[in-house]
């Protein structure tokens, strides 16, 4: 699922790295916590075990003393699938594993998870998971392209985009060349200038985004706004607090939620419950 809006992109993940620094030891010896990453199947592995955290584990199974380890393995087991690990089916690039697992293992040390530290992960792991697009390939999303080496996708209006190392531009600047980037809440639009993303009602669509607090309707093309805590929702996009809980392939409708809080029984613990 998408999360992001990326904005100065190379700067954001040259800022997630500092993750690797500050958080490399939640795994152990190595942000691998001794599984051979450079294999998709260690990489999930090694995944799991980041998010699998105690205090996920205690709160997702009520885990008691006596059955932490128990649990812990069974929380890693489940985690591990390759639905949970890599949903996406992207190719996989180890040699950017380790920023992506240390962010994972930063994460997941807390029992309740807002968008702004969720959207770190997402962040981090762009450059581990991607179809590794060269510079000027056509692409519609970030994973198109090769961002461990700093390409990006750069979307006009419309969807189409190209795979580039983004070249900042001001407001009202032109936006005209493949590789300018607009500042956050701005837009490269049909003039080829930077302007402001829109509000309510405002047309949207590919490389068309809506402000904070919008969410474009894909029918009418129009902003509209995004919906409170606990309303019906089809995808992250629809919810002011950035979540929707419980969609899946098998239940097309979750709840909006500000935060994710793992509790025995909840639909934010069914990725981790070996059993659900």
């Amino acid at each position: 699922m998408s999360l992001m809006n990326f904005g100065h992109r190379t700067a954001r993940l040259a800022l997630a790295g500092a993750a690797l620094a500050i958080f490399g030891g939640a795994l152990g010896a190595g942000c691998g916590g001794g599984y051979d990453t450079s294999s998709l199947g260690g990489f999930c592995q090694a995944m799991a075990a980041a998010d699998c955290s105690p205090n996920v584990v205690q709160q997702c199974y009520l885990a008691s003393e006596g059955m932490i380890e128990t649990d812990t393995n069974s929380c890693i087991l489940a985690r591990s699938q390759a639905k949970n690990c890599n949903p996406s089916n992207l190719p996989y690039h180890p040699e950017w594993a380790d920023n992506c697992l240390a962010t994972h293992g930063a994460v997941y040390s807390q029992t309740q998870i807002d968008i702004t530290t969720f959207k770190q992960i997402a962040q981090a792991c762009l450059a581990t998971f991607n179809r590794g697009g060269q510079q000027g390939q056509t692409c519609t999303q970030d994973v198109d392209c090769d961002v461990g080496n700093g390409l990006f996708c750069m979307v006009r209006v419309g969807g189409k985009g190209t795979c580039q190392v983004p070249t900042p531009v001001e407001a009202g600047q032109s936006c005209n060349d493949p590789a300018a980037q607009c500042p956050d809440g701005m837009f490269c639009d049909t003039g080829f200038h930077c302007v402001a993303i829109g509000g309510a009602a405002s047309v949207c669509g590919a490389g068309q985004p809506c402000g904070d607090g919008f969410r474009c309707n894909n029918q009418l093309h129009q902003c509209e706004a995004q919906l409170p805590d606990q309303a019906t929702c089809k995808g992250d996009s629809d919810c002011a607090g950035g979540f929707c809980v419980g969609v899946s392939s098998t239940n097309p409708a979750g709840k909006c939620a500000s935060t994710l809080i793992f509790a025995f029984g909840s639909a934010v613990c069914a990725p981790f419950d070996y059993h659900h």
